[in-house]
């Protein structure tokens, strides 16, 4: 008698498909820095600061009697022409939301050459985030160079940002953490300003700041829920966070203020990038590669790919 052969069952190649689909999924969303997008990266390999062409190259507006160059290899320097000859500068990208869950980060390294014991060095350098708040899209921009330091437009501006000293000794007291919402204090046309601005917890850390020493920098805004907003600085070693309830979760523009004390201050590396909540960047991804493989499978039986 003959036995009959047990043919296996062969797995539908649909199926393979979507099996091959998810474990593909699985490995790219895990990895670390997976979702990161970024809004602006720029190096100023350009050689200049007057081009907007993001991501890689931002227009950058200078307020202040300070010189600013700018060098394809180190950067962007600011040199005061007399000692407490303080300098901003600013850049817009389009406007960005974060939602629960999402994160934004500003990074970008520094270098100095402040004389140390130059007491207006205390504080002096400042950064963050900002939304503009224009009705319309740049109108509250600024649109060129200015010798004073104080805008109108600046009435307008909401955001967080960091203050530290260029040389530790001079405040021992530490980092701050700042907002700037508009709510308590009343915002001014200084957008550095301390009056504009009301600090988060008490002042930490210790920025060891070394004369002709490259530091990286970054402020990370975390979007936790409706009522909490955690802000991160991490400057030469020291990491501070605070939380706040004030929550702005748009921002369209870059700001940097250096104190203008004896010496340079040489900006590079300037970068925005944004985290989306989780659950967005799985399911985005999860569609994108299922699109993928249906699209193969309906090729490889002849079907027409449907648009």
């Amino acid at each position: 008698m003959n036995t009959p052969q047990v043919v296996p069952r062969r797995r539908p190649s649909f199926l393979k498909g979507i099996i091959a689909c998810l474990t593909l999924w699985m490995g790219l969303v895990l990895q670390p820095g997976f979702a990161a997008i970024t809004v602006v990266s720029d190096s100023f390999a350009d050689g200049e600061r007057s081009t907007q062409n993001l991501p890689n190259s931002a227009a950058w507006y200078q307020l202040g009697s300070a010189t600013g160059t700018v060098s394809s290899t180190t950067g962007y320097t600011i040199s005061p022409s007399t000692a407490g000859n303080a300098f901003i500068a600013v850049s817009y990208f389009t406007p960005t939301t974060v939602t629960i869950g999402a994160s934004i980060t500003l990074s970008f390294s520094v270098t100095d050459t402040i004389t140390p014991g130059a007491a207006s060095a205390r504080q002096g350098l400042r950064f963050g985030l900002f939304n503009s708040n224009g009705v319309t899209p740049g109108n509250n921009s600024l649109t060129g160079d200015t010798t004073t330091l104080t805008n109108s437009a600046f009435t307008h501006y909401t955001g967080y940002a960091g203050f530290y000293s260029l040389q530790s000794a001079l405040d021992p007291s530490g980092i701050a953490i700042s907002q700037r919402d508009g709510v308590s204090p009343a915002l001014t046309n200084s957008l550095f300003g301390g009056t504009s601005y009301s600090t988060l917890g008490a002042l930490s850390g210790s920025t060891a700041a070394a004369s002709g020493t490259t530091y990286n920098v970054s402020l990370t805004l975390q979007y936790v829920s409706a009522t909490e907003m955690d802000i991160t600085l991490i400057a030469n070693g020291n990491t501070v966070t605070r939380t706040t309830s004030s929550i702005l979760s748009t921002f369209d523009s870059i700001g940097l203020f250096s104190s203008g004390s004896n010496g340079d201050v040489t900006f590079d590396n300037i970068t925005v990038t944004v985290v989306p909540e989780p659950s967005t960047v799985s399911l985005l991804a999860l569609a994108c590669f299922c699109a993928i493989a249906i699209s193969r499978e309906r090729r490889r039986k002849g079907a027409p790919v449907l648009a």
